[in-house]
């Protein structure tokens, strides 16, 4: 567990540590940092994943009903992270305090994501299924 706070920070210092140009990763000759922001933070994300669905608790089963909504979290993620970004320029307490602000983002995501699957696609699942039966 301890690898994977270590991971996340090594991610963000890499972010934040004025390394990369000021465009971000825009362009092709940023991949390979791409690849391991991006392919780092997936990879300690799935580890989390599997660690918490093995301890069998209330993790666990967040974790898989978040894992449900995962294609709604695919399908609205960028139009959530636009509005966020909208609004949060506003707070000041993103201003002063960026961890927040990326805190803020992931769990706006995560709640449009699981509000998203259950008021739509899992019924139209459901419908689906009904009218295929």
């Amino acid at each position: 567990m301890s690898a994977l706070g270590l991971g996340v920070a090594a991610i963000y210092y890499q972010l934040h540590a004025d390394l990369l140009h000021p465009s971000g990763l825009a362009g092709f000759h940023h991949a390979p940092q791409r690849v391991l922001l991006v392919g780092g933070a997936s990879v300690c994300l799935v580890a989390f994943a599997l660690i918490a669905l093995a301890a069998k608790g209330s993790l666990a089963n967040l974790t898989a009903k978040l894992g449900d909504a995962s294609y709604s979290m695919y399908l609205g993620y960028i139009a959530v992270l636009s509005v966020f970004s909208l609004l949060a320029n506003r707070v000041t307490l993103f201003q002063k305090f960026p961890l927040t602000y990326y805190v803020a983002a992931i769990v706006a995501v995560l709640v449009y994501s699981w509000v998203h699957y259950s008021l739509v696609e899992r019924p139209l699942y459901r419908w689906m299924k009904r009218r295929l039966a």
